[in-house]
């Protein structure tokens, strides 16, 4: 039987349309743009560094005035204890400037626990007790190198909420905390408190949230827009 060329040309026709649906159906997603590639990396790279526990103890205390936090061995229990809210503080590091070198060198420290324990439940006079006599002087100390995540992990540990930031002269152990319980930890530049810490952990948390939502919504838009083409 012959196929005249009308079925032929019919045939033909509704041949191509078919691959064309075929083709259509099995078409895939264009490649993403140049602007969505970027945008993905951002957001990769800021996941990366979500972290802020790995903030640096240097950046936390940069332009924190040393002398704030300080008084002598020799003086009153009840000026420790004045200077402590005068500065809205709950600690002081006990220091003595170092006869070889103008720093401080941390001998001990005195908290509002040392005052409370020591001093009220004793029923002793604040006024007439020296520092000396009720700081503590086992005195754990970090370095600025160290993290706020070291900081914290330590404060934990060890169950108190003020720890002094020191020059790395010192030596350190393997965690990266100093430990020197008789000769102190060295030249002091800082204080920190459990709150200062959290403070900070809060506000670069909030940071990244606030960056992450903005490189989200670029994306969607990048998204939007390739879909479209």
């Amino acid at each position: 039987m012959r196929i005249g060329p009308l079925a032929r040309s019919w045939a033909t026709r509704t041949a191509t349309r078919t691959a064309t649906r075929t083709s259509n159906t099995r078409r895939t997603a264009p490649a993403p743009s140049t602007l969505a590639r970027r945008a993905h990396s951002d957001i990769a790279a800021a996941v990366a560094e979500l972290d802020s526990w790995k903030t640096s103890i240097a950046q936390l205390i940069q332009g924190r005035p040393v002398s704030a936090f300080t008084i002598e061995p020799e003086q009153t229990v009840f000026a420790a204890v004045q200077k402590m809210v005068a500065h809205n503080t709950g600690s002081l590091a006990v220091v003595r400037v170092a006869p070889t070198e103008d720093a401080l060198q941390v001998l001990g420290i005195i908290t509002e626990r040392d005052y409370l324990r020591k001093i009220i439940t004793q029923s002793r006079a604040s006024k007439t007790t020296r520092v000396r006599d009720i700081m503590s002087e086992q005195v754990v100390c970090v370095t600025p190198q160290h993290s706020v995540g070291d900081a914290l992990l330590l404060m934990v540990e060890n169950d108190f909420r003020h720890v002094p930031v020191v020059a790395a002269a010192t030596e350190s152990s393997g965690s990266g905390v100093m430990n020197t319980p008789s000769v102190g930890c060295g030249a002091l530049l800082a204080m920190v408190s459990m709150r200062d810490l959290m403070r900070r952990v809060a506000a670069d948390h909030q940071r990244q949230i606030d960056y992450l939502t903005t490189q989200l919504r670029r994306l969607a838009e990048v998204v939007v827009d390739d879909a479209s083409q």
